[in-house]
């Protein structure tokens, strides 16, 4: 890690936060902290898993932390319901196989590989129920990093991002909460601070609550100028969107950015979304050519910005009960960057007009 002169925070969209950890861990002396929503085997994470294997060999330790939600999709595809198509049931038993050579390999090396919220018999159905849903790396206790990228070839050809940090309050919070949220099932939503310029929220996965939720509602309802945001899809009826209807009736300036309906892979997200299409009271703006899957609230052109896995507008991983991180920023060199990440998402859209 010593040989990494640049140590200042950055953010970094999913190709080159994959090239950015893995040079992290080809340096990594002493543990690896790893955690993700999925794992899927591919070129480029497996090059990531490389990185893993070959810091275990030389003695590093390395946890790798998979929510079951890995075992019941792959490609996007639902492995346990029917499938018709002879073609794709070949396509889908030779991914399981990829998949499952995959953490072999990783096992064999000495990878500490833990599947969390394993599915039943019965839950291996519902594919977004009781999910952890958190994103994160940590290296030697000294560079981490936070977003919503998963371990996943498609994941990383989304519009998404994580950040590099550097901060060693975060990183200690980070290290110290790992082992409880995925160990031993914590039962009370989080909010730690640390330092003057950062605050972690973690929802524990209580059905129907969500303190990151809450927190993002009252930084929407407390703006003074502006609120911008980034994520995944319009949910009309949401609490979030509540906050944000609230905002704009007090003449605060809203942008919302968000995937097209059709590029979604669910129907379901299709026919959520087409409401929001002719009605409403600020502007949306549906990203047509790719989709999202970052998550970014900037408030006051970047005084208070929050990041990590949470959705922000989706309440139906709250009802379900989802297990979330996110922070909240005040650091403005950061929050610029994070502002930079922002016009360049707009900037795209504009461009493919």
């Amino acid at each position: 890690m010593a040989l990494h002169k640049n140590n200042v925070s950055q953010v970094l969209e999913p190709k080159a936060f994959v090239r950015d950890v893995c040079s992290r861990i080809d340096f990594a002396k002493k543990t690896v902290l790893a955690q993700s929503m999925h794992l899927e085997a591919g070129p480029l994470i497996c090059e990531f898993a490389d990185s893993l294997m070959r810091a275990s060999k030389r003695g590093v330790d390395v946890s790798l932390n998979i929510d079951g939600f890995a075992l019941m999709i792959h490609k996007e595809i639902p492995i346990h319901l029917p499938i018709l198509s002879r073609k794709k049931r070949s396509y889908v038993c030779d991914l399981k196989k990829q998949n499952q050579k995959l953490i072999s390999d990783l096992r064999k090396s000495g990878v500490n590989v833990t599947f969390t919220n394993v599915p039943g018999n019965l839950s291996k159905y519902f594919f977004f129920w009781k999910r952890n849903h958190i994103k994160m790396v940590v290296v030697d206790k000294e560079v981490a990093y936070i977003g919503g990228v998963n371990f996943s070839d498609i994941n990383l050809g989304l519009v998404d991002f994580m950040v590099r940090i550097h901060e060693s309050k975060v990183i200690d919070a980070l290290s110290e909460q790992f082992d409880k949220i995925n160990g031993n099932n914590p039962t009370q939503d989080l909010r730690l601070e640390c330092g003057a310029d950062y605050t972690m929220f973690i929802d524990s996965g209580k059905s129907g609550k969500s303190l990151i939720r809450d927190e993002v509602c009252k930084l929407v309802k407390t703006a003074k100028r502006n609120v911008r945001v980034i994520t995944t899809q319009y949910y009309p009826g949401t609490e979030f969107e509540s906050a944000l209807r609230y905002a704009a009736n007090k003449k605060i300036s809203i942008e919302f950015i968000t995937t097209h309906p059709r590029l979604m892979p669910t129907r379901l997200a299709h026919l959520t979304s087409l409401g929001r299409m002719v009605t409403g009271n600020f502007p949306v703006k549906y990203n047509k050519y790719s989709r999202i899957h970052a998550k970014l609230l900037i408030i006051d052109d970047g005084e208070k910005v929050m990041f990590g896995s949470h959705n922000f507008n989706n309440d139906i991983l709250v009802t379900v009960g989802t297990q979330e991180l996110s922070i909240l920023s005040r650091n403005r060199v950061l929050n610029e960057k994070l502002l930079d990440y922002y016009r360049s998402v707009e900037n795209s859209i504009h461009n493919n007009l």
